[in-house]
């Protein structure tokens, strides 16, 4: 089931991301979902970044023929053409626009495994340079950055730790979470803070959240959500809230809960009820009105189509569209 979600939101993402470069062209219809250039090739478990300049990297990711090194540029004109392959395979990797407007890519599972390589891709000159290696070996995991421009590295792999990888170009261990998870949602809030919620310790899902300090490098306890949660999604709020939607529980049953979780007094609330159960799912805040869009995921019935918006002003989910 964990390799079907990774799947699943990878797919997602991609797709979201492709549909937001499709928005800014002249005359696409608002609120409404439109098609997008297909990829060079069909896959999966790609990762997938916006660049500065509003085009999106689509990176490796698994094919009908295994894992792959392919990369795909969507261009805001509407485009597709295919970038320099990476150095190596990889699938259920990490990456992000570093502030130089280069991205890094980090670990992942290749022919072998979990991968401990990462690479730094350079739109401006189309090639791939490696990045060195991370203290352990990562899939499944996420990156962050720090104001200062070093990114944060968190979970996907057994032992909990924390690394960054900073600006002179190495990986440096800096901390260790209390508990090792994987599938969790991580939230990064203006201090310098960054909460890991939930996820799976490797018997079942769990409801602690944790706290990271970029400033000081320390991890400590941030409180309990209500429920148990993995394979759910984290959106900051305009007020400094986190919103936590859907996701399994511990006995595996897919949530069509929320709450909203207050970093200033590490405590969780109810929030509104989900049009319909939903876990593996992407959740994004809207700029400018400050809506949460949900979209896809696993349902009680399968794979899910729909999408769903959280309004701030009425406090609902509406339903899907």
């Amino acid at each position: 089931m964990r390799r079907n979600a990774k799947y699943y939101i990878s797919t997602i993402v991609i797709l979201l991301a492709a549909v937001l470069i499709r928005a800014q062209f002249a005359g696409t219809p608002v609120n409404q979902w439109t098609s997008a250039p297909d990829m060079s090739m069909a896959r999966a478990a790609a990762c997938s970044v916006k660049l500065p300049d509003g085009r999106v990297v689509v990176a490796g990711g698994n094919s009908a023929a295994g894992t792959v090194g392919l990369v795909d540029l969507y261009g805001t004109d509407g485009t597709v053409k295919t970038g320099s392959p990476m150095l190596e395979p990889r699938a259920n990797s990490a990456c992000i626009a570093m502030a130089d407007g280069r991205v890094l890519v980090t670990g992942g599972t290749g022919a072998l495994g979990a991968l401990q390589s990462a690479e730094i891709y350079d739109p401006l000159s189309d090639a791939w340079m490696s990045a060195g290696l991370m203290g352990v070996a990562r899939s499944g995991h996420t990156l962050s950055q720090s104001p200062w421009g070093a990114i944060i590295l968190v979970g996907g792999e057994p032992t909990g730790t924390v690394e960054e990888f900073l600006t002179n170009g190495t990986f440096t261990t800096v901390g260790k979470l209390q508990t090792p998870r994987t599938d969790y949602a991580l939230a990064a809030l203006p201090n310098h803070t960054f909460l890991v919620f939930g996820g799976s310790d490797g018997s079942g899902a769990v409801n602690t959240v944790e706290m990271f300090n970029a400033d000081t490098n320390a991890v400590a306890p941030a409180g309990m959500m209500l429920s148990a949660r993995k394979n759910f999604g984290a959106s900051v709020l305009y007020d400094g809230t986190v919103m936590l939607t859907g996701g399994y529980d511990r006995q595996g049953k897919i949530l069509g809960t929320t709450e909203i979780f207050d970093p200033a007094k590490l405590t969780s609330v109810a929030g509104p009820a989900l049009s319909e159960p939903r876990a593996n799912h992407a959740a994004y805040l809207l700029p400018n009105n400050g809506s949460v869009i949900l979209a896809g995921g696993t349902g009680n019935n399968g794979t899910l189509s729909s999408t769903e918006i959280y309004t701030p002003w009425d406090g609902k989910f509406g339903s899907p569209i």
